[in-house]
């Protein structure tokens, strides 16, 4: 199991605007040998992200649990993983056209092409808008860009796409995740509001996120 320190110096190749790339290269997306991004193996927030969305993201793309180590996906008394796969599918269930729109869209042929989940992650949040249904949304986004990843036989991209979604949440939402208490607040969230309620809030955001979806299109093109 690759640990986060060990991810460091492994961040995702950038694409030139000229080399095939579905997206230009920004300014502050050139290689940096400081390895910034990726936090150290003792983030108890990284860890947990981490495990819950690689968790989902294979859970739904191979029907498999990340192969490890005593992550646990779904072991023992994990509330979160439980809550996460049942409003992920609900979500994905409901609102599949969308998110298989964005991900054809991107047009995805190499691990370079990855950066873009940050870039969609910006856009779904661009209204300034946070809840905990956006980020149900962001992560059941990734679970349908890995199963396109399987069935393109490109298996060993997603975990990357799990990566990608959980540094964008543990770095660019930080404050918001540990102000609204992580992964605990996430299911108590949910468990205190009826089940169908808390789907039908969920499944508003994605709405709301799907008629962003013309706005992502656009700017993809």
């Amino acid at each position: 199991v690759r640990r986060p320190g060990n991810l460091c110096c492994q961040s995702l190749p950038r694409k030139s605007p000229g080399a095939g790339s579905s997206l230009p290269q920004s300014p502050d997306q050139d290689d940096d040998h400081s390895c910034p991004r990726f936090p150290p193996a003792a983030d108890p927030l990284y860890l947990s992200t981490s495990r819950l969305v690689r968790g989902f993201v294979r859970e739904f793309a191979l029907g498999s649990d990340p192969p490890s180590s005593g992550l646990g996906w779904l072991a023992g008394k994990d509330r979160a993983a439980g809550t996460l796969k049942s409003m992920g599918r609900k979500v994905i269930d409901k609102h599949r056209a969308v998110f298989t729109g964005i991900v054809n869209r991107l047009n995805i042929s190499d691990r370079g092409d990855l950066n873009a989940i940050e870039k969609v992650g910006t856009e779904m949040f661009s209204d300034g808008e946070m809840n905990w249904g956006r980020v149900v949304s962001f992560i059941a986004f990734g679970a349908v860009m890995g199963e396109r990843l399987a069935d393109m036989q490109m298996q060993d991209l997603i975990d990357l796409v799990a990566e990608e979604i959980t540094q964008y949440l543990t770095q660019q939402k930080r404050e918001w995740l540990q102000k609204h208490n992580g992964w605990d607040g996430f299911t108590e969230f949910f468990e205190e509001n009826d089940l169908e309620d808390s789907t039908k809030k969920v499944l508003m955001v994605v709405a709301s996120v799907g008629l962003a979806g013309a706005g992502i299109l656009h700017w993809l093109r």
